[in-house]
């Protein structure tokens, strides 16, 4: 495999897809993650050889393919045998390898678009299987780095990540200036995360437009939450928001926005219509849109709430 300068961690992914163009050794996805959570979403292939030091045992199995790995624009193609897991949301794929107890090795997949895209997950660890049972041929697709669809639903989700939404000369910058629940906030990665033991939770942040005509102002806030029995979620701007005095500083202001929260972003019902709402600076008719959608932080499943403007927080 002939050396490119500068690409770094990318060599030993690259390697790997060298390996895949002419060998249909399953094994090479026998490798578990260093590090993993429920909510980890990862490719087929391992990121560092760190990942196969507890795979000195596997074996690949003298089955002879048919149906050749391919590497397509929207992945990696490969054949699996699919058996059913216990979490009805996830798939045990077998990789044709066994461990030195006999047992068949299995990965588990997650479906992201109800199609033939999916993402590895509970990536720190494989299955072993003893009874040896033949499944079911699917051909999928897996990127190494899954692209989650927008309105990707699971229970999941491990944070909200705001992130800036779009810069452009017309939307001024618009700056967090405090956050609700602050023990759930993270300056570093600008995520909120989310309990695992609750049900319900919501939060929210308190912006201000930096506008030298309006910044006397325009300080609002934009609420946001998820329940995980329904894996429904929404976003709300709250307009015309008057905090209480010394509200933003004394830490009442969070208990004055959820009285205004309507119940209608409540209903699972509602779905996406709940996803998108916009806030007016001033009387300038200029919107500042927010929304929320599923994507990744890292490797984390998470819900990324988007603000036109938005800039680091300070």
């Amino acid at each position: 495999m002939p050396l490119l300068y500068g690409e770094g961690s990318k060599a030993f992914i690259r390697l790997q897809e060298e390996i895949l163009r002419t060998t249909y050794d399953y094994s090479l996805f026998a490798w578990c993650a260093t590090t993993s959570e429920h909510s980890t979403y990862r490719g087929l292939l391992a990121r560092h050889p760190e990942e196969f030091q507890h795979c000195r045992s596997v074996e690949h199995e003298n089955v002879v393919s048919t149906f050749p790995i391919g590497f397509t624009p929207i992945g990696l193609r490969v054949q699996f045998e699919f058996l059913p897991d216990q979490d009805k949301s996830r798939v045990l794929a077998m990789i044709r390898s066994s461990n030195q107890l006999n047992q068949r090795l299995a990965i588990t997949l997650k479906c992201l678009d109800g199609g033939m895209q999916y993402a590895r997950v509970d990536a720190g660890a494989l299955v072993p299987i003893d009874d040896w049972p033949t499944g079911k041929l699917h051909t999928i697709y897996v990127r190494q780095k899954p692209s989650i669809p927008p309105d990707f639903t699971t229970t999941e989700f491990k944070s909200f990540h705001i992130r800036r939404r779009v810069s452009n000369q017309a939307t001024p910058n618009v700056r967090i200036i405090s956050v609700t629940p602050r023990n759930a906030w993270d300056e570093t990665t600008h995520e909120l995360r989310i309990p695992d033991h609750v049900t319900e939770f919501w939060g929210a942040v308190m912006l201000r437009v930096q506008s030298a005509a309006y910044a006397h102002s325009l300080s609002f806030p934009v609420a946001f939450g998820f329940n995980r029995s329904t894996c429904h979620y929404w976003c709300k701007a709250i307009p015309n928001f008057t905090p209480p005095q010394d509200g933003q500083t004394s830490g009442t202001w969070p208990q004055a926005v959820k009285r205004r929260i309507p119940d209608e972003v409540y209903d699972p019902l509602r779905g996406t219509d709940v996803r998108n709402d916009m806030f007016l600076v001033g009387d300038s008719m200029l919107g500042i849109n927010v929304s929320i959608v599923a994507g990744l932080c890292g490797d984390s499943i998470a819900l990324q709430v988007l603000i036109d403007g938005l800039v680091r927080w300070a």
